[in-house]
Order: C-alpha cells, then structure tokens, then sequence
C-alpha cells in the first residue's frame, strides 16, 4: 500500500463513513494514479482497531477484485488479520468467479528471539564485526604501494620512449 499512496499521481478522491454491522467504519476511495494499472480503488478502514483494513477492492481491464479481512485477538495491540476472503470477477465474464480464502492462526505470541536467528534454521550467523584500524592501515599501505609502482612504470616508459 505504501507503493500506491508515494506512487506519482496517488489522489483521494472520496472519504465517507461507511456503516456495517452496527460497526462505524470509514471508506477511502483514491486513484492510484498511471504507474497502477487498476481504478476504482478503495479500503474500508476500521478507525476502532487502529485503522485496520476491514475490506479493500480495486477494477483493472480484466477483473474486479474485493478483498474482506477479518481479525481476531490483537498482539501488542496490534489486529491480526485471522481470515481473508479474495473475489475477482472476470469484467468480460462476470458468471466467472474466482474465490481465494486463507486462514491463519497466532499459536503463541510469546516467541523467543533465538526464532528470529538463522542459526534457528541451522544456517551460520553473519559476521559483521567492524574492521580494525590495523586492517585499514594494510589496505591503504598497499594501495600506496601500487601507486607508487605505476609511478615508477610510467616514468620509465617516459625515460626510453
């Protein structure tokens, strides 16, 4: 989302509050401008749950897309999305349905950090030790050196020429 709203040409076009539910939501209609190649873009933003997407769609050439969210508990009061239900309707065959749900499931919120290393997945740590001022102090010695010798090459081929 964040490529569409920096994208060149993103414009709001329309903000309402939408209800569902009983619930008090707000709908955001934009253009995502010509670097996208879809229109009639929306999001449907649920302003109680830290403006999480409840539902967002978009038009392009070919098909018409919705996608509903649904949440369950937070996680460090964050919403997490539990349930998304995908539709695109074929514009040109619109008896044509595609329909894509995903479900997921928080297990444990209490994750240890070592699950974050790669040595967690039996790959090496990287290295990222910062270099001694002794290792510097090789490297620039040795491209002293080789300046020096070009030098001296140079001016040689000067001398017999």
């Amino acid at each position: 989302m964040s490529d569409v709203v920096s994208g060149e040409g993103f414009q709001i076009e329309r903000i309402e509050e939408h209800s569902s539910d009983e619930q008090e939501l707000v709908r955001v209609e934009f253009d995502p401008g010509k670097a996208f190649l879809f229109r009639d873009a929306y999001v449907i933003c649920d302003p109680l749950r830290e403006w999480a997407f409840i539902e967002y769609g978009w038009t392009s050439q070919i098909l018409q897309k919705q996608v509903l969210l649904e949440y369950g508990d937070t996680t460090n009061g964050v919403p997490i999305v539990t349930r998304m239900n995908e539709t695109g309707t074929w514009i040109d065959q619109p008896e044509n349905v595609d329909t894509v749900v995903m479900t997921q499931e928080i297990l444990d919120t209490n994750v240890s950090d070592d699950v974050f290393r790669l040595s967690a997945y039996g790959l090496p740590e990287p290295n990222f030790e910062r270099s001694s001022s002794t290792t510097w102090l090789v490297y620039l010695i040795g491209g002293a050196i080789c300046l020096a010798v070009a030098y001296w090459i140079r001016q040689r081929q000067q001398t017999t020429s």
